[in-house]
């Protein structure tokens, strides 16, 4: 509801490693207005609640509820003029919790939040900030594409930035305050939820002699400047002097941002995709423009920050292979009795002498146990895999007394072929169905499969191999086109005695 705003007063804003914030102390006035307010009806009734004058200065911040509905966080963005405040409504009302709510303090109040830690046990819904430029919710400067050249360059080592009012640490910096130090330029995720409009790069390593560094603005006439330095042993920033105040910020959020990569998205969505695996492209395109105020991604980008943080979270296909034996192993751990067994692909390694991979068996003692109790009879097919690196999944099944399918044993392998499929059914005879034992194999017409059900080994009872029905039913579609004889032809096929089936 537009017209329904509640205002939060006096007491103190804690805020967390996170950037997310906690009111300690603070009174709340539900406002109802006929309609939506405009900025300056709202800066009208926050002047009311603080009992400013007409002519005091407040500041206005917007409340966002980022995360899940079971751990909703909380984070804020300054509101300066009309058209942030529209955009702050508008991104509310399209989030999942539509509530207008917004922190209004006299100018005079000091703005530096405290911080304050989780209790034990706790966990925080996002992932810690990570190393990335900085990039501005409410206003849209011209900022520098981490990946090209600065626009301008003014002397050695200087960028073009639009605002530093605000240091990363939270500090105000004027021209008589004393010099503050801070470890870090590129705080991204504070920097969005404190909403400054400022952009700074890490300049290049110093030198035997200390340089030092001056940010500009990149508009005409402006005197405004910081200078800096980076010290050479702890590697911190030295805010050395800032000359005059920087009141030319732009204030038009452009839907887009150079900086806004693909990895930064990752980073900061891993601990949502841990907890919502399956969460949908367009939702990420959502949820990336309610965190970052505004800025809306392209499709293929959400895409690719999915797959980055799937890599982060899981690893890569080359590192998901090579840790199969300890995969292996933790599960025979607590399944005693499991075989496995691993194959490197031969006289092939990498550069660092690791083995690659090259096939995998295995299979649990449950379902050998379970697969004593059946009938003599299982099934065998192999299906392909998608991913980078392709191969074949084979496996082999049988049905117990209820018709249920029971699956007997695994593998991986490169392709169907007569080594991969004799390699599988001589592995499925010693450690599945022992020695002594005859069985019925049924499987499709493959050559790999009839070369393999074959082989003769000492001390195990020849396979009985015959044709699957479903195969020969899709064959036989293709070849007369019929559909009515597909069903005939499997009902003939199922009949148990010769006088039915001769019917």
């Amino acid at each position: 509801m537009e017209n329904v705003v509640s205002i939060y007063y006096g007491g103190t804003v804690e805020r967390d490693e996170y950037g997310c914030v906690k009111f300690v102390g603070m009174q709340c006035e539900v406002v109802i207005f006929d309609e939506k307010p405009s900025f300056s009806e709202l800066v009208a009734r926050a002047r009311e609640e603080l009992h400013c004058h007409e002519n005091d200065e407040i500041t206005v911040e917007g409340i966002l509820h980022l995360g899940s509905p079971l751990n909703i966080q909380r984070k804020m963005v300054p509101i300066r003029c009309a058209g942030q405040w529209e955009k702050y409504v508008r991104t509310v009302m399209n989030g999942h919790s539509p509530s207008v709510e917004v922190v209004v303090r006299p100018v005079g109040v000091d703005r530096n939040s405290r911080r304050f830690s989780r209790p034990m046990g706790q966990r925080a819904h996002f992932d810690p900030p990570v190393a990335e430029p900085v990039m501005d919710v409410d206003v849209a400067p011209t900022i520098p594409d981490a990946e090209s050249a600065p626009n301008e360059v003014v002397g050695h080592g200087c960028w073009i930035v639009d605002d530093v009012a605000d240091s990363p640490n939270g500090f105000l910096f004027t021209q008589n305050d004393p010099i503050n130090e801070f470890s870090d330029l590129s705080l991204s995720d504070q920097a969005f939820a404190e909403g400054r409009d400022d952009e700074l790069l890490e300049a290049p390593e110093a030198g035997p002699s200390m340089v030092i560094e001056e940010v500009v603005c990149d508009k005409e006439r402006c005197p405004w400047r910081v200078c800096a330095r980076k010290q050479n042993i702890t590697g911190k920033w030295k805010i050395t002097k800032v000359v005059g105040q920087h009141n030319c910020a732009d204030h038009e959020l452009t839907v887009r941002h150079p900086q806004l990569t693909s990895t930064l998205i990752a980073k900061r969505l891993m601990g949502i995709l841990k907890e919502q695996p399956n969460m949908k492209v367009r939702t990420i395109i959502r949820t990336v423009e309610e965190i970052y105020g505004g800025y809306v991604i392209t499709y293929g980008k959400a895409w690719r920050a999915k797959q980055r943080a799937w890599r982060m979270i899981y690893g890569d296909w080359e590192s998901g292979y090579e840790q199969l034996p300890v995969l292996f192993n933790a599960i025979k751990a607590v399944n005693p009795g499991m075989h496995y067994e691993y194959i490197p692909k031969p006289n092939a390694w990498k550069e660092d002498g690791r083995q690659i991979f090259g096939r995998a068996f295995w299979c649990f003692p449950q379902s050998v146990e379970a697969f004593r109790l059946c009938r003599p009879v299982f099934s065998i097919d192999g299906t392909f895999l998608i991913g980078k690196y392709r191969g074949t999944l084979l496996i082999a099944i049988s049905c117990d007394a209820n018709n249920m399918l029971v699956p007997l044993a695994f593998a991986l392998v490169e392709r169907e072929n007569n080594d991969s499929w004799g390699w599988f059914l001589r592995l499925v005879r010693i450690h599945v169905v022992g020695p002594g034992r005859e069985v019925g194999v049924i499987s499709d017409r493959h050559q790999g499969i009839l070369h393999a059900v074959q082989e003769q080994i000492e001390g195990y009872a020849p396979l009985h191999h015959r044709w699957c029905t479903r195969h020969l039913a899709e064959n036989l579609l293709r070849k007369d086109g019929v559909k009515d004889n597909f069903d005939l032809f499997q009902v003939a096929a199922r009949q148990l005695e010769d006088y039915y089936f001769q019917r």
